[in-house]
């Protein structure tokens, strides 16, 4: 797991024993410090932004192929494509 941050903000948490002494052991185990491990397990939980969003999930609305021979190749495909959406079976 990596992870790549550009530091913004410092943040204080107050933690039992109990729960430093766990979350050290599990950061050792993983071989990452105890931020890391708090940043990757924040991530996990509050999902990805927007500026996360890969490339693919960026771009999905251009992405693709079309197996149709009502679509023509090339340069025509794009004016048959312009009014379809895509199907959501799922």
């Amino acid at each position: 797991m990596s992870y790549t941050y550009y530091m913004d903000a410092v943040m204080t948490a107050r933690l039992p024993a109990a729960m430093a002494r766990r979350l050290r052991e599990r950061a050792r185990q993983l071989g990452t410090s105890p931020s890391a491990l708090i940043r990757a397990m924040l991530d996990r939980e509050l999902g990805p932004t927007r500026d996360d969003a890969s490339a693919l999930a960026l771009t999905r609305r251009w992405v693709g192929a079309v197996r149709s021979a009502k679509v023509p190749a090339g340069r025509d495909a794009r004016e048959a494509l312009a009014g379809w959406n895509p199907d959501r079976r799922g």
